[in-house]
């Protein structure tokens, strides 16, 4: 491999000492270097040779002034050596070809580049995009209220309107998620947002009917496209140790987010709904640009060979696993979903109204505000597949107490317990995701997961809403927790694999070996 096209280091799997052939990259412990090869060292290695007495001893070639060696590897000023300090030690100029001094600072002074409890700065950056994003979300919860109050359309056209933006978002991550593993996440990224943006200026300026269809598909194919390409930056820049809590705080920025999102947003529709989508196009753009200007590139190096040869679908298809654990995410994110069908017909039929449904939703938001960072450290060193069951099993227990619920407190507190199994659930999912997937195809993986996603939500609707019409609302919390039970029971089918942080299947390490050696 050419070191050259990784100059930053940032793409050995030094954390994935169990997913088998990895890319060769500096620094791995195990890697040993004979006399003979001490020519193509092109960065710091261990050198094997001979001392004076004719003893075996293993030293590091290639370190910079003030360095050392331990028995841990390669130690800078008493710190080892990390993936995302490694560019600093080259010179290199990005994770691909961007600036060094923004990825890192000097190892020599921050604990391996890496800030705020140990997570990359750039990680944080990309944060800061999704947070900007996620408040911005004001305009799809109003659309039709837009389409039908303002522009005087129909309510089953307004129906169509959210079907166009549906439908790209279901299209938007596969395509762009192909793109950005071939081409680049940095202006994928970038390119999403624009067209997202391009999709509500339209929404607002153009309200002709042919129009709304195509600009509400162009909202959703570039906001939720993003998403997955998002994840794949967060897998390339966190070490797999770390992955948890990144996606555990990406998730609650995206909580907050909207949580902000939903008061703006009212204030703006008493103001003008023409500046509710203006706005949002506003943070659409400022949420790329501040990704693309603070993040530089950060896909694996490959060799579009390898695209010809292997495909993200095929290694997918392939991996029963892997497909196991999307079947599981569908299920529960119908689950997830089954609140919007049957919780406020339920209420109503206890003699609660509108309004006590709209405090009991509101339970949702505060509690992941409030319990994620504290639920970061609880799950921190647990198994995927324990948690990620648990979770299941959680949020089948919460939606059944709508059983037995009465009143507007016991309503809250299984909205309260299902939002932990969400939480649970969700702080370890992507990170599965991210583990299952070889490193040039990290935004494909996340793809099809968003896809099982979305396909949960379009099957919510219709699974519950048939259940509630011939069998009643007690029949679907029941059915909640069977589905809760199944996936939990799915989870532990597969923890073996779950609980590898670098779980990939046999034909995804062939893929990986070939973009190791092109």
């Amino acid at each position: 491999m050419d070191h050259r096209r990784d100059p930053a280091g940032l793409h050995d799997r030094r954390g994935d000492r169990r997913a088998g052939p990895a890319t060769p990259a500096w620094p791995i412990p195990g890697r040993v270097l004979d006399g003979a090869d001490r020519r193509d060292v092109a960065r710091p290695a261990v050198v094997r040779g001979a001392d004076a007495a004719g003893r075996d001893r293993r030293r590091l070639v290639g370190l910079p002034a003030g360095w050392r060696t331990g028995r841990r590897g390669a130690v800078g000023h008493g710190r080892p050596i990390t993936a995302a300090s490694a560019g600093t030690l080259r010179g290199g100029n990005s994770l691909a070809s961007g600036s060094s001094d923004r990825l890192a600072d000097r190892t020599a002074n921050n604990g391996g580049g890496t800030v705020l409890k140990g997570l990359p700065r750039l990680f944080w950056w990309v944060w800061v995009s999704v947070l900007i994003q996620a408040i911005g979300g004001f305009a799809w919860p109003l659309m039709s209220v837009y389409v039908h109050d303002r522009l005087g359309y129909s309510l089953s056209f307004a129906g169509w309107v959210l079907t166009a933006m549906g439908a790209g978002a279901t299209v938007g991550p596969p395509v762009l998620g192909s793109v950005a593993d071939r081409w680049g996440r940095r202006p994928v990224s970038l390119i999403g947002q624009f067209i997202a943006a391009l999709g509500l200026i339209g929404l607002a300026e153009l309200p002709g009917k042919p129009m709304l269809l195509v600009s509400a598909f162009l909202f959703g194919f570039g906001a939720w496209a993003t998403k997955p390409v998002r994840s794949a930056v967060i897998a390339d820049v966190v070490e797999p140790e770390d992955r948890l809590r990144a996606f555990s705080l990406n998730y609650w920025a995206i909580n907050i987010g909207f949580g902000v999102a939903a008061g703006l947003g009212g204030l703006l529709a008493g103001y003008s709904m023409r500046w509710v989508f203006l706005a949002n196009a506003a943070l659409m753009v400022l949420s790329g640009l501040v990704q693309y200007v603070m993040v530089p590139e950060t896909l694996p190096p490959h060799s579009p060979a390898v695209h010809r040869r292997e495909s993200a679908l095929r290694l997918i298809l392939a991996d029963r696993t892997f497909l196991a654990f999307l079947f599981a995410c569908l299920l529960f994110f119908c689950v997830l979903n089954s609140p919007t069908i049957a919780l406020a017909p339920t209420m109503a039929a206890h003699g609660l109204s509108v309004a006590m449904y709209g405090v009991v939703a509101a339970v949702n938001g505060v509690a992941i505000t409030v319990l994620q960072l504290p639920a970061n450290k609880i799950l921190a060193g647990r198994r995927a597949s324990q948690a990620m069951a648990f979770g299941a099993v959680v949020i089948g227990v919460g939606m059944a107490i709508n059983l037995v619920a009465h009143n507007v407190w016991v309503f809250g507190l299984s909205v309260l317990v299902w939002t932990i199994g969400e939480m649970v659930y969700f702080s370890f999912a992507p990170a599965v995701v991210a583990g299952f997937a070889p490193p040039h195809m990290r935004a494909r993986y996340q793809s099809a997961f968003s896809m099982a996603s979305y396909a949960g939500m379009i099957a919510a609707p219709l699974m519950f809403g048939y259940t509630m019409q011939y069998l009643g609302s007690s029949a679907v919390w029941w059915l909640c927790l069977a589905i809760g039970l199944l996936v939990a029971l799915t989870i532990r089918t597969v923890a073996v694999r779950l609980d590898d942080p670098g779980a990939m299947t046999r034909i995804g390490r062939k893929a990986e070996a070939q973009v190791a050696s092109a």
